[in-house]
């Protein structure tokens, strides 16, 4: 599977954005990827091949859907504007409208304004980690919710007991960080919880919100 990838260099460090064409399929600072085809300079866009083996697991469905899907193809208002393309700095050929758009979406975000867009996520995660990141994906901007909160939304959808600990283990698990804000989910009282990408990063995260955490 072909895949583009851009390096965004934000105040937490840099991160890793890879897409299909059509979509975000993952968000990540790069220490999370300790083998990572890295870019020649900050901001190109390169292309990488990711072989998927054939007992794979995780399945790859959208959660997330901004755009009108017309036999099969999907068009993107957005994303395709002259004006989004005009703001991109620093891209080279071949130019990924989801990939500009997501540098939009985060220049935006890191300025402390809420991102103004949504873009089409495809996230790879089982049925069970999907449901976590919708529900976690309804979490607003400057709000934050408990691991407990989820785990109780989602025991009542399926009617049977769910521990905070299932759902904190689901979202270590997400692999589109900030876009789905895995970092709004805290412990009980505000204290802070885990974050796969170090919580020194989700403090820092909610700060920009203006979410109170302990």
């Amino acid at each position: 599977m072909s895949i583009l990838t851009m390096e965004y260099s934000s105040p937490l460090g840099t991160l890793q954005i890879q897409s299909n064409g059509i979509a975000i399929t993952r968000i990540a600072f790069i220490d999370e990827f300790p083998h990572h085809h890295r870019s020649d300079r900050h901001g190109q866009i390169c292309t990488q091949t990711q072989t998927l083996t054939a007992n794979e697991s995780h399945r790859q469905e959208p959660i997330m859907y901004d755009g009108l899907q017309r036999n099969n193809v999907v068009d993107y208002p957005l994303v395709n504007s002259r004006s989004l393309l005009a703001s991109a700095d620093n891209l080279t050929a071949p130019l990924c409208p989801v990939l500009i758009a997501g540098k939009r979406w985060l220049d935006q975000y890191f300025s402390g304004i809420e991102p103004s867009h949504t873009l089409p996520l495809v996230p790879a995660g089982t049925a069970f980690q999907q449901r976590v990141w919708q529900l976690t994906q309804e979490i607003s901007w400057g709000q934050s919710q408990s691991y407990g909160e989820l785990a109780r939304r989602i025991a009542q959808e399926r009617g049977t007991p769910m521990s905070a600990q299932a759902v904190g283990n689901a979202l270590s698990r997400n692999p589109i960080l900030l876009m789905i804000p895995c970092h709004r989910v805290i412990a009980t009282n505000h204290q802070l919880g885990g974050y796969a990408a170090g919580e020194y990063r989700k403090r820092a995260l909610l700060a920009l919100e203006g979410i109170r955490s302990v």
